[in-house]
């Protein structure tokens, strides 16, 4: 009898500390979102962007009528969400801030691809 008595109390003491974490938490929209822009520019702004490889021939994107089109290496049309998610580089953010002087420290001096936006 004093077994069961026992294992309320315990369940009685889970549910109470379950409670109060879940009154407790910090809500979602509360948490203060700290993070450095890296880019002032806006994304409707860019009307031609290039896309340049150390050993390939460079891709380049224009908007020609509001549309994205490849114009390098060949005319055609250009996928319009994945030239949108190639320029929504300018609004990323970075949770952290580093100078700019050192970029080889960060394997920046040679970089795989070079992005143009015009």
């Amino acid at each position: 009898m004093k077994s069961r008595w026992l294992i309320n109390l315990v369940l009685l003491v889970l549910v109470a500390a379950l409670g109060a974490f879940v009154y407790m938490r910090p809500e979602p929209g509360q948490q203060k979102q700290s993070g450095h822009e890296l880019s002032t520019l806006k994304l409707a702004s860019f009307s031609k962007l290039s896309i340049e490889f150390p050993a390939k021939a460079s891709v380049t994107f224009e908007k020609i009528d509001g549309h994205w089109r490849i114009t390098q290496p060949y005319q055609a049309r250009a996928d319009q969400v994945a030239v949108q998610r190639v320029l929504s580089i300018v609004a990323a953010t970075s949770a952290d801030k580093f100078p700019a002087t050192d970029l080889g420290r960060f394997g920046l001096d040679n970089p795989k691809l070079k992005l143009k936006m015009d």
